[in-house]
């Protein structure tokens, strides 16, 4: 008999000003979601430093990955709101998409940009931060 385990995430991420494309209109109290899953859940945050060609100095994100045992999700500021992003298909590294946008990891680096938007040309090109 699998273990049933009951997972929380919590959507309360602080991002970058604006960074990249507003967010829709999101409440701005704390929401929780329950996920009840069969298995292992692993969680990680990553820090990041972000800029896009018009920032003077890099903002950070704070990016808070999970791993479930049938899917992985990442939860990225969008527009100071966190927004959920699901793991999907990519030649190289690991690509999240949430609608129009997609948060791109390949190594130290992460670009964040809406595929209605400019796609690429106009991403936020994020690095890991190492403290």
């Amino acid at each position: 008999m699998r273990k049933m385990n009951r997972f929380n995430a919590l959507a309360v991420l602080a991002g970058v000003s604006g960074l990249c494309v507003p967010a829709a209109s999101i409440a701005q109290e704390r929401q929780e979601i329950t996920i009840d899953v069969t298995g292992p859940v692993d969680r990680q945050e990553i820090t990041y430093e972000c800029k896009d060609e018009e920032m003077a100095t890099p903002g950070r994100i704070t990016v808070d990955y999970i791993n479930l045992p049938n899917g992985n999700l990442a939860i990225v500021p969008v527009g100071g709101h966190p927004t959920v992003f699901a793991l999907t298909l990519a030649k190289s590294g690991s690509k999240y998409v949430s609608k129009s946008l997609v948060w791109w990891t390949r190594g130290n680096r992460g670009d964040l940009y809406d595929e209605l938007r400019g796609g690429v040309k106009e991403a936020y090109v994020c690095h890991v931060v190492k403290d």
